[in-house]
């Protein structure tokens, strides 16, 4: 027999990756004449939504109000509707087909869970859109909010707290405080408020005119509808929320702040709300961009990123899973009244133990569910704690340099410089500890180095830990930033666009956290020299992570390929 017909014949696809890529819950109808019609007026809506990305026409059923099922080679439609209950939901799953700006990735599956619920004057939905990726699909997963919440905007209308219209809401008085108070600290807000003032007069010291605000906040409201709400302080607006929550939790001047979900004022740690003033924002550079309008970018970018990790619970609503148990549970009791007969007594007493042992699985799931999600809020919380504390001392630490520095005494000039990159990882800790990190990749990438000249590659990690991140806290302009790198002939720029890095596959991405599911692409980099000879030419890829304020360095010190290398 020929050896290749014994080969194994057949492929184990693996154990799928399932990430949640966007959450939203929110109630529906207040743009309506009469609210009571918005269970029904919201399902149209979903159908026509869904009749627009469904392999084939709708069956009738659907527009009956009736659960159905559409199943096309790969492509799966399924609604459970129980009107009796007011409950509605459908599931729909398909393969990956690609963005505009990113390829298709074969091996992944999307899944869209949908759920109505009839409420008196108003109906509660729900959304939440996964992936699940087969083990070496690693290609880029696209954070996208669904059509359908801009559909139901305009249809039905959406609320969480506050309307849901892609529009910014600009306080301006103490009743207007109030009611912002009362936003950014209820329950039942899931997303998070961006907060934009307007920069005082007074204070302007920045090149160019006094902009009304720092930010396009139309274009930052239209892009985060239904990921934040966004909401301007005039200048008075922003002195009254000052004597509201006092000057550390406050936002004033230019400065822009997003306060999360579940805030506290009594237990949170303020650095958990993230605040960036006018002149950071003034320099800001993000991928290509510099400037307010790369501010704006990466602030939507993490909006999009952040949403499906904020947890809530999902009750009153009811998804697909559910849905079946519920429809289920109304068939047997349907079914029970059919075998009332005596002669049928021992049929019903089986099957009603069938059901209580289905039942009690069933709430030792959710039992188990809920005691997993307490203990991963206990870790998250403490997680936190650490994080907050670590902000603390890096301040601290920062704090100290700075007035070193102001001393006189320029303490980078004697940091010392190796001479080979064995000692790289540990140089690193010791003296740009939060400031740069080597992410565990670039450790990798440090064994196959061969760039000659060893001592210009700490000198230039130095000023990532010194100008750089000066010029990213509005310290240090860009021009000025740029003139330290000629100085040791060195040039910055952007590394690659961010669509042509999705067809180099991985190079010019990196997991981070190291060793979770988020992903941050390698944006930037320093460099010399364009040989295609490792040893004379250099690159070191890296992104600013500004939730901790520091540099991260993906790779060094050899070129990553692309289409044009």
């Amino acid at each position: 027999m020929d050896e290749n017909l014994r080969e194994r014949t057949f492929v184990k696809p693996g154990r799928p990756r399932v990430c949640t890529t966007y959450r939203l819950k929110a109630r529906a109808g207040h743009l309506l004449e009469n609210r009571n019609d918005a269970y029904d007026q919201a399902i149209d809506t979903v159908l026509e939504w869904l009749g627009g990305k469904a392999p084939l026409p709708l069956p009738d059923p659907a527009y009956a109000r009736q659960s159905f099922l559409l199943e096309e080679h790969g492509q799966r439609l399924e609604c459970v509707s129980i009107p009796e209950n007011g409950i509605w939901t459908a599931r729909f799953s398909h393969p990956d087909t690609g963005l505009s700006d990113i390829p298709p990735a074969p091996g992944r599956t999307w899944v869209t869970d949908i759920s109505i619920t009839r409420q008196e004057g108003f109906a509660d939905f729900g959304v939440q859109i996964s992936c699940s990726s087969l083990p070496d699909r690693d290609g880029l997963v696209a954070f996208i909010r669904p059509g359908i919440i801009k559909s139901l905007v305009e249809s039905t209308g959406l609320h969480q707290v506050r309307p849901l219209d892609g529009k910014p809401w600009i306080a301006q008085n103490p009743f207007d405080i109030d009611e912002l108070y009362n936003l950014v600290t209820s329950p039942y807000r899931h997303i998070p408020v961006i907060v934009i003032t307007q920069p005082d007069s007074g204070r302007w010291t920045l090149p160019g005119d006094l902009p009304e605000w720092m930010v396009d906040t139309e274009w930052l409201a239209r892009k985060n509808l239904g990921y934040a709400h966004v909401v301007c302080l005039t200048p008075q607006a922003s002195f009254e929320w000052t004597r509201r929550v006092d000057k550390v939790w406050s936002v004033f001047d230019g400065a822009v702040r997003t306060y999360q979900p579940g805030l506290n004022f009594e237990t949170d740690n303020p650095r958990s709300h993230p605040l960036a003033m006018k002149d950071r924002i003034y320099y800001w550079r993000y991928k290509d961009g510099f400037g307010e309008q790369a501010f704006a970018e990466e602030l939507y970018s993490r909006m999009r990123i952040s949403n499906p990790r904020f947890s809530f619970g999902w009750d009153p609503l009811v998804f697909l899973a559910d849905a079946r148990i519920i429809q289920a549970d109304i068939r047997t009791r349907d079914f029970r009244e059919r075998l009332a007969a005596k002669d049928c007594e021992k049929c019903i007493l089986e099957f009603d133990a069938q059901i209580a042992a289905q039942q009690e699985k069933t709430k030792e799931a959710q039992d188990s569910e809920a005691e997993m999600a307490a203990i991963a809020n206990e870790y998250a919380a403490e997680s936190e704690f650490h994080k907050n504390r670590n902000h603390a001392l890096n301040a601290a630490l920062e704090a100290l340099r700075a007035a070193i520095k102001a001393r006189g005494d320029d303490a980078e000039k004697n940091i010392p410089i190796p001479e080979t990159y064995d000692d790289m990882p540990q140089w690193v800790e010791r003296h740009l500890g939060g400031r740069l990190e080597l992410h565990p990749r670039a450790r990798r990438s440090l064994k196959e180095a061969e760039f000659t000249d060893v001592q210009l590659v700490y000198k230039a990690l130095l000023l990532l830990a010194s100008d750089y991140c000066e010029m990213r806290g509005g310290v240090l302009r860009l021009p000025d930033f740029q003139a330290k790198c000629s100085e040791l002939g060195l040039e910055f720029g952007g590394s690659i666009r961010e669509e042509r890095a999705g067809e180099e596959g991985e190079d010019y991405f990196v997991s981070y956290p190291p060793g979770t599911s988020g992903r941050r692409m390698l944006e930037s980099h320093l460099g010399r020299g364009n040989s295609r000879d490792d040893r004379n030419c250099l690159r070191i890829y890296f992104f600013w992570d500004e939730e901790n304020t520091q540099v991260v360095v993906g790779w060094l010190p050899s070129h990553l390929d692309n289409q044009l290398s």
